[in-house]
């Protein structure tokens, strides 16, 4: 894995997690991808907020939308990025300074920790890493990005159903109307 400091990072399919970590005496970002791991001084906070402007969309919006789709208002996971689609979900406030940013996408599986504050979670890569926030609340945190996705997708249906029911309607109506006869 290699290990590289970055100033701008774009979230992606490959994210895993984004967390504050302490090295070599500085608090810093670790950004770990299914592959790579990088760090950056921006805070996880910052790196999503940031994100969610590339992907067309404030970060405020995109929790907006968590609201109105599932009414959850605090510890909201967010959809980052509509076509991949890309959800997160934090493990804290998203305001404290240790909250973890995990992406649902990426989780295989989580178990307890060593301490009844932990869990271990093991992503698609089967690599593991624990994170301060006890089991309940994660698949808590879980269920609710899975909410948002199942709410998320239900919506997308809808809206396509209303666009071909729309276009049979038009259809139909010109069908309907008198027969051509071109002008002599």
């Amino acid at each position: 894995m290699s290990k590289e400091l970055i100033e701008e990072y774009l979230i992606n399919p490959f994210t895993l997690m984004i967390r504050r970590i302490v090295k070599e005496g500085k608090s810093i970002t670790e950004i770990i991808e299914f592959e790579e791991i990088y760090y950056s001084a921006e805070s996880p906070l910052s790196i999503v907020k940031r994100n969610c402007g590339y992907y067309g969309c404030d970060y405020e919006g995109r929790r907006n939308g968590t609201t109105k789709l599932i009414n959850i208002t605090h510890k909201a996971p967010i959809l980052l990025e509509s076509h991949t689609p890309i959800y997160f979900f934090p493990t804290k406030s998203p305001q404290h300074e240790l909250c973890v940013w995990i992406a649902h996408d990426q989780v295989k599986s989580s178990r307890k920790g060593d301490t009844n504050t932990t869990t271990v979670v093991m992503f698609r890569n089967n690599c593991e890493y624990t994170v301060s926030i006890s089991v309940t609340p994660f698949k808590t945190q879980m269920l609710r990005t899975a909410m948002l996705r199942i709410e998320y997708e239900k919506s997308i249906e809808r809206i396509e159903m209303y666009n071909l029911l729309k276009q049979s309607y038009f259809m139909k109506a010109s069908e309907e109307g008198r027969p051509y006869r071109p002008y002599k």
